[in-house]
């Protein structure tokens, strides 16, 4: 069920939205993807390290984003 922009909740729609218009977190995200990094937990810890914040630029929690949604997006990177 989608519930916001065509996504889970806000906080998943936001953290995708970052990541496919944000060209840093874009290529940051392909090569984790290209380096077989795919697990939205292990994504959301790196992002959070490579990029200072645990939060997306509008304040959403990366860790929060729904795992299986943002896994998906991840593989169409």
């Amino acid at each position: 069920m989608t519930d916001y922009q065509g996504w889970k909740n806000k906080t998943t729609w936001n953290a995708a939205l970052y990541i496919n218009n944000d060209y840093g977190f874009y290529v940051f995200c392909k090569s984790l993807k290209h380096n077989n990094i795919t697990t939205w937990s292990d994504v959301a810890k790196l992002l959070t390290t490579q990029f200072g914040s645990s939060v997306t630029p509008d304040g959403e929690p990366w860790a929060l984003a729904d795992p299986t949604e943002m896994e998906r997006m991840l593989q169409e990177l």
